[in-house]
């Protein structure tokens, strides 16, 4: 249960920095800064180095301890689909979804 809540701060923390960075976007501001640290905060790993994996590596990150955690990896294709990587958004949402967590309307169609 601790580390259920662990993780739980870290995906609140995460979507403070994403929608700092969604603000500076819609003003015309680069809010990658932002994106790179909720990408740290969820995985500890650069945004950078997460845009480089394959959708399996991804998946990984999103099952610490070998559990995998649908509400991680909705908040980790947040982040994705912020910085503009919505085809690398998508297995994430698609495999939250199948567990049974709530996804955004876009990751619908």
């Amino acid at each position: 249960m601790i580390q259920r809540d662990y993780i739980l701060r870290l995906i609140a923390e995460a979507a403070r920095f994403v929608a700092l960075a969604l603000g500076l976007q819609q003003r015309g501001e680069d809010g990658r800064l932002y994106l790179d640290r909720a990408s740290r905060a969820l995985t500890g790993q650069p945004l950078e180095v997460v845009e480089a994996l394959d959708a399996d590596a991804l998946l990984g990150l999103c099952a610490p301890r070998g559990t995998f955690v649908p509400e991680l990896a909705v908040a980790l294709a947040d982040v994705l689909y912020a910085a503009g990587d919505a085809a690398r958004a998508r297995p994430l949402y698609d495999a939250a979804r199948a567990a049974g967590a709530a996804v955004p309307l876009h990751a619908l169609v």
